[in-house]
């Protein structure tokens, strides 16, 4: 299988933004804090992660489509948004560093949405295939992505102290609701194999963010496990859940595509 040099390259984009969102959880002006080394490339890998995207977005409209075209103005507003606030944070501007956080989620999402309008799978001329009646396949997939924002932008606020954890648990009840029956709806005709793939992934990987979200409760509630350990898990979280919106993006974008009334 052949890939263009430009999904190459957002590929290689979106792995560094995992590693920027993943490193932002580390980053300090302490430097007592653990992982301190650590959290300082957050700033040199953001500066890449603009520069990558600056590339990807002119690229992205010279395409001359009218979807790849807002692509690439959505992705430099976000970007644009998360240098300002970036450049303006402070330990103690929690509703700035909420909405750093929250715009670092959006912004790999609009990555992983790079990656689709670049693949062979989403510029492949393929028939349609007829959604189901009622509550449509592609309607609920639309809800997802509704939940999967509400989700993060509650996960970064309970990762700034700016609320407390009982609404993020209820949303990640939410997400998971929403996304499961996408998946399961998808395997009762063969007709929607081909999509299947695709939704399955979102589940895992939405599951895969709730648990991960169980296991940080855990820790936090445990008095044995030292902090270094909170702090790692509280990273892996934050990076699972860009990766969990992006993927529910790029499925819900997919199936609309596919799926006709």
């Amino acid at each position: 299988m052949k890939f263009s040099w430009l999904q190459v390259s957002t590929v290689f984009l979106a792995i560094c933004t995992v590693v920027l969102i993943f490193a932002g959880d580390f980053y300090s002006t302490n430097e007592y804090r653990p992982f301190y080394s650590l959290g300082q490339i957050h700033i040199p890998v953001g500066w890449t992660v603009a520069g990558l995207t600056v590339a990807a977005a002119i690229c992205l409209w010279l395409r001359k489509s009218s979807e790849t075209r807002w692509l690439a103005g959505l992705s430099l507003a976000v970007l644009a948004g998360e240098v300002l606030l970036g450049l303006s944070s402070e330990p103690e501007a929690k509703a700035i560093n909420v909405s750093h956080a929250f715009l670092g989620q959006i912004f790999f999402a609009l990555v992983a949405v790079m990656i689709l309008f670049t693949s062979r799978a989403w510029n492949a001329e393929k028939p349609a295939i007829a959604d189901r009646p009622g509550l449509s396949i592609s309607s609920l997939a639309g809800y997802s992505v509704g939940m999967a924002l509400l989700q993060v932008a509650l996960g970064a606020a309970v990762r700034h102290g700016l609320i407390g954890v009982t609404w993020h648990i209820l949303g990640a009840f939410l997400v998971i609701v929403v996304i499961l029956p996408v998946a399961v709806l998808l395997q009762q005709q063969e007709e929607y194999a081909p999509l299947r793939s695709i939704a399955n992934t979102a589940a895992i990987i939405a599951s895969s963010q709730a648990l991960i979200g169980f296991i940080v409760l855990s820790i936090e509630a445990s008095q044995k496990m030292p902090p270094e350990v909170l702090i790692v898990a509280a990273a892996i979280h934050a990076a699972v859940a860009g990766l969990t919106l992006g993927a529910i993006v790029v499925a819900a974008l997919m199936l609309r595509r596919r799926l006709r009334v």
